[in-house]
């Protein structure tokens, strides 16, 4: 049987971003929409770990409400981000 790789990224590049045209940057309905993006199928690959080193790296933390940005780090810690 062939390789299947998995083409959430795919889904989860478009919808970052849809969600950062929006204002630049992301709450937590579009946080948590990306993590069920990013989870659906029970791994983070290295192709989810690239799309989502991209999106937090356009963060201003900063600019985030403190709970947000601590689960953002915590998805980093986790996931090796």
């Amino acid at each position: 049987m062939a390789n299947h790789e998995s083409r959430d990224y795919l889904e989860l590049a478009t919808y970052a971003a849809e969600a950062f045209s929006n204002d630049g940057t992301l709450n937590h309905e579009e946080f948590n929409k990306m993590m069920d993006i990013v989870l659906r199928d029970g791994k983070v690959d290295n192709n989810e770990k690239r799309v989502l080193s991209n999106i937090f790296g356009r963060i201003k933390e900063n600019e985030l409400p403190v709970d947000l940005a601590a689960k953002i780090q915590q998805v980093r810690d986790q996931h090796g981000i």
